[in-house]
């Protein structure tokens, strides 16, 4: 489109509005500026588009305008790496099942002799008419007639390109007369053409006696500003419809050319080659000034079934030839013909098309019962050709509004492995492995907007509201339980019926193609929202620099797959774009491959520069191949540490560890997950829930080493939590920590299997307690410890259906001054209850009680005997109290089991008595808690002798903090948060520094060490951005006070980066 005003003068500028067409080499000699709307993805396309401007001087200006996100993100950092990049050639995809399909068909037309066979084709009708001879019957004749030596001619011509197993499959195809063959397809698509044939031709029909009532019907005040508006709206609308359908039959499936008919519909190579499209038809309605009459206005535009299923799903608005044009309308076919119906698995991401007369039955794929229940039937339309009528006065862009419109939908996948579909697969002994998959079926739904009654896919809660549309022409209802005839289009046959006639559907689109199923281990990603997102932007930079290039054409999703325990768990799964695969992903199927995939992501990460900062990523690694809904929790530290557990071969490796001198070894089946880390993984799994069931936000923290997490109840408590804290002489599973309070003690939680703490091979259970006991004595940490048995008794009291122990069956709690009913119910929780209840709330006083509530619970349900100065309690044969007798009460001084070695306590008992031991360490009660009568050399702590360390009276003891950190901990002891960061800088042994709340250009910190460039900030304040931004220009590190953990300490303060 060419720009110039009629008066202004000769030599005032043309302006030259053309789509990217323009760069396919047209020389425009005097053409002296190029304005880009967005940048291109390849240096090849960027240089073919500026490099249309200049030809005649040598001279020329180029603006590109950038949006600053996703993949353009490293262009705008280095620019240089477009303008004056290198050229990557094309990829040229010879071994993409569909195109090799549409190539030999191409083939066969090409030397099919017309003349001979008294063919004259020009257009669509002499293509797939039924009522003559037609081109797809006489090439299905040709082909019954053997087209085998045609067929290898022009195999042979990709043959060394493309794999045998690709060259058999197309030569059987093509050679084949069954359903899944060339003839076949020929078949399935000339019955398609003739029934859109008939339904187009039938709303003609319809449309033309409508139009005939409508102009019988006289309105006295037309052209007059009190006309009817709803006969000149129906009118319109009919008028604008009849003309589009007649285009529709005359110009696209009756006239269509010949060669263009079959691009249309896949028979033939299109323009692309990658992706089946939709097409859009707008219908823009507008009042000719002139004659009074209604100019209806029709086009066309097209977009890749991949984006349409978002971009042009109802209700989304599409910006195109100055219109803004709202979809309103799926077709459906002929009556409702093409909806389809789906079963999409609860468990794990298998769906299948319902077959009429099966018979429902549980997940072929994961064996869940749930599967055969109609709430996992989707009604579904795949999505061809969508439409939208508008008024033109109405829909004008023009500058009302800044932003163009755009919703954002739910969606969901399905994925289904054919026969023959499976390639070999590996494990390592960590469990993290590939499957090669020949054949994979994906299938895409888009399942609307808004919130709605509750579905579940793939072990996911959604929301379904789907698309509640006229089941005869697909358009949008407005207002359920009301028929309108503006929600129907002029032919439908319910557009003036006194009741609507709608159904509920999802969108959907599928591809077929090739896949690497990667089996991710569940105890890398379990109860965490950071590794799986990170780990596929990180696969993905991977492809792109094993690859050299963008790969477009390969992507990677999330999918459920089953475990070893009968669960299951998320996996990635990389595939094709190109529907038939390209055989790229072949070369990323062996343990070398992957493994030389996740070297170079693991390397890039690791090496990135802004892993000194406080960025979660940057536009250097993983940022422009992370998706806009995951910004918040892919980082590069996550993936960092999954990807150095996975090349190590180890669920926690030490950090000195080289991950890239591992060699795996590999197996054939999956390793069967040990009881440990299986316990590990549930504990992090239901803790997570249970927060967030009790409104408290749980955000994962970057961190290239261990799992940790930032947990923050709605009261305003924060405990920060990690992963495998090693104190040397133990290693607890999981260590939390309060933020704000450093007078509260953390929690160390033991996950304590039977097989591995008091089995005949691994007797622990004496070193344990040994080893908690001086957590708690030592450190001022609670021990705390979680068995299988206590995870499902969690479990059920979720479901309310818990079997208490023994000791915890009360019918009535006994009389305990200040300790009500809550505290009761407390007591006789689960330990994974007790603890989410500490975590809420850990300075109750009735927590200091509990100890004497227990005992209170115990003396009932055990056997006494006296001894001098008080009793001997015994619970269940095993488990002893020996008591001191003071102010009336009984007093544990010692609580012991005998069990010195494997065998010699129940696994019953041994459960009870570390739930015992929880409630003794909580409530720091003066109890010494042993596995034998008398421990060597041991001293029983008497009540009269309690050391201050361990008082019931004292409510902590602070860690001593070294002398030259007092005055900055003094200046902001009202400042908690800054306090708990200063007191942990202490700890660390990080250096002192004298400058003191000193202002660091214009930021005000707590502390700051200018000669190292480093300092600690009061808090994260995005008004502070630009500053803080110059500051790091200048090579400064800033901490905050809420991220501030051990391992983001600069090296610097801890004399490591001299």
């Amino acid at each position: 489109m060419c720009i110039r005003d009629r008066e202004t003068a000769p030599n005032a500028p043309n302006v030259l509005v053309a789509t990217p067409t323009l760069e396919m080499g047209i020389d425009i000699g005097d053409l002296s500026t190029v304005m880009l709307a967005s940048l291109p993805k390849s240096v090849a396309n960027y240089v073919q588009r500026v490099g249309r401007a200049g030809r005649l001087t040598g001279n020329s200006l180029v603006l590109a305008f950038v949006q600053g996100r996703g993949t353009t993100l490293p262009k705008l950092n280095k620019p240089l790496s477009m303008i004056a990049g290198s050229v990557v050639p094309p990829a040229a995809f010879l071994s993409a099942t569909e195109i090799l399909h549409r190539q030999v068909t191409a083939y066969l037309v090409d030397t099919l002799d017309f003349a001979a066979e008294g063919l004259q084709v020009k257009d669509a009708t002499s293509v797939f008419s039924t009522k003559r001879r037609s081109l797809v019957e006489v090439l299905a004749e040709d082909i019954a007639a053997g087209v085998d030596e045609r067929v290898d001619a022009y195999l042979a011509t990709v043959e060394g390109a493309v794999d045998e197993v690709s060259l058999t499959g197309v030569r059987e195809w093509a050679t084949g007369l069954g359903p899944e063959s060339l003839v076949g397809e020929l078949k399935r698509t000339q019955e398609l053409w003739d029934s859109e044939v008939k339904m187009m031709t039938a709303r003609f029909d319809v449309l033309q006696d409508r139009m005939i009532q409508l102009e019988a019907k006289a309105d006295p005040n037309a052209g007059t500003e009190n006309a009817d508006a709803e006969l000149e709206r129906e009118k319109r609308s009919t008028k604008a419809a009849l003309k589009r359908t007649q285009r529709d039959i005359s110009e696209i499936l009756l006239a269509e050319y010949w060669i263009s008919s079959m691009e249309r519909y896949g028979l033939l190579p299109n323009f692309t080659l990658l992706d089946d499209s939709v097409e859009l038809a707008v219908v823009v309605s507008q009042l000719n000034p002139s004659t009074l009459q209604i100019d209806p206005e029709t086009f066309e535009l097209s977009r890749g079934v991949s984006s349409a299923l978002m971009e042009l799903a109802p209700g989304n608005t599409f910006y195109a030839r100055g219109i803004a044009a709202t979809v309103d309308a799926v077709e459906m076919g002929h009556n409702g013909g093409d909806i389809e119906q789906w079963r999409l698995c609860r468990a794990c991401s298998y769906g299948e098309r319902v077959t009429e007369g099966a018979t429902p039955a549980a997940c072929p794929v994961c064996g869940d019962a749930g599967f055969a229940d109609k709430g996992q039937v989707l009604d579904s339309v795949r999505m061809r050709r969508v439409s939208a009528e508008v008024d033109r006065a109405r829909s004008l862009i023009d500058g009302t509004h800044e932003e163009r419109t755009r919703l954002n939908y739910i969606t969901t996948l399905s994925f289904a492995v054919p026969e023959g579909g499976h390639g070999g697969r590996w494990f390592t002994s960590l469990g993290f492995g590939a499957q090669y998959l020949r054949y994979v079926n994906l299938s895409w739904f888009n399942l609307g907007r808004g919130p709605s009654a509750k579905r579940i896919y793939a072990n996911r809660e959604t929301d379904a509201p789907l698309f509640t549309v006229c089941n005869y022409c697909g358009h949008l209802d407005s207002q359920k339980g009301s028929n309108s005839k503006w929600d129907h289009r002029p032919w439908c046959p319910k557009r003036n019926a006194s009741e609507e006639e709608t159904v509920t559907v999802a969108l959907s689109r599928t591809l077929q193609t090739q896949g690497v199923l990667l089996h991710v281990p569940v105890q890398l990603t379990a109860g965490d929202n950071s590794t799986i997102p990170s780990l596929t932007a990180a696969i993905k930079l991977g492809f792109k620099e094993d690859l050299g290039g963008e790969p477009e054409h390969l992507s990677v999703v999330t999918v459920r797959v089953p475990d070893d325990k009968g669960d299951t768990v998320d996996a990635l799964l990389m595939h094709d774009s190109v529907p038939g695969g390209t055989g790229y992903l072949s070369q990323f199927a062996s343990p070398e491959d992957v493994r030389r995939l996740l070297e170079k992501a693991f390397t890039r990460v690791k090496n990135c520069s802004c892993a000194g900062d406080e960025r979660l990523a940057c536009p250097d690694c993983l940022l422009p191949y992370t998706q806009g809904s995951q910004l918040e929790v892919t980082s590069r530290a996550a993936a960092e540490r999954v990807l150095r557990a996975i090349l190590a071969d180890q669920d926690h490796p030490a950090a000195d560890l080289d991950p890239l001198s591992v060699t795996w070894e590999t197996q054939t089946e999956a390793p069967v997950r040990d009881s440990a880390s299986n316990l590990e993984v549930r504990f992090r799994e239901i803790l997570r829930k249970a927060l967030e069931n009790r409104h408290a936000t749980v955000k994962d923290i970057p961190n290239a080493g261990q799992v940790e997490w930032l947990i923050t109840f709605t009261d305003g408590e924060e405990w920060k939590m990690r992963e495998q804290v090693d104190k040397g002489y133990t290693k607890p599973d999981f260590l939390f920590t309060h933020r704000t309070k450093a007078n509260v003690r953390p929690v160390a939680v033991f996950t304590d299997g039977a097989a591995f703490h008091i089995s005949q091979a691994h007797y622990r259970f004496p070193d344990d307690i040994a080893k908690r006991n001086r957590l708690h004595y030592e450190e001022s940490w609670l021990p705390w410890s979680v068995t299988d048995a206590d995870i499902t008794w969690f479990e059920d009291e979720q479901k309310q259906v818990d079997q208490k122990p023994v000791w915890a069956k009360i019918k009535k709690f006994p009389s305990y001054e200040g300790f009500g009913n809550e505290a009761w119910k407390f007591l006789t929780s689960s330990p994974v209850s007790q603890l989410l209840e500490y975590l809420a709330g850990p300075e109750k006083a009735t927590f200091g009680m509990a100890d004497q509530a227990l005992m209170r619970l115990l003396i009932g349900k055990s056997k006494a005997r006296s001894i001098p100065g008080g009793a001997h309690v015994t619970f269940r044969d095993q488990i002893h109290l020996r008591c001191a007798f003071l102010e009336q009460q009984l007093h544990p001084k010692r609580a012991y089991v005998e069990a010195p070695h494997a065998g010699s306590i129940t696994d019953e008992n041994w459960r009870d008595f570390l739930r015992f031991a929880n409630i003794w360490w909580l409530s720091d009660a003066p109890v010494l808690i042993a596995t034998t009568a008398e421990d060597e050399g041991a001293v029983a702590v008497e009540p009269a002798e309690v050391p201050a360390a361990v008082s019931a009276d004292t409510d902590a003891v602070v860690d001593e903090v070294p002398e030259a950190w007092a005055e900055a901990i003094e200046e902001f002891e009202d400042e908690s948060r800054v306090l708990a960061a200063l007191q942990l800088l202490a700890r660390a042994g990080a250096e002192a520094t004298e400058d003191i709340g000193e202002e660091v250009g214009s930021l005000p910190t707590a502390v700051s060490w200018p000669d190292r460039k480093i300092a600690l900030l009061m808090q994260h304040d995005a008004s502070y951005a630009q500053a803080e931004d110059t500051l790091r220009d200048q090579g400064w590190t800033l901490m905050y006070p809420d991220t501030l953990s051990e391992q983001t300490i600069p090296a610097a303060l801890l004399g490591k980066g001299d």
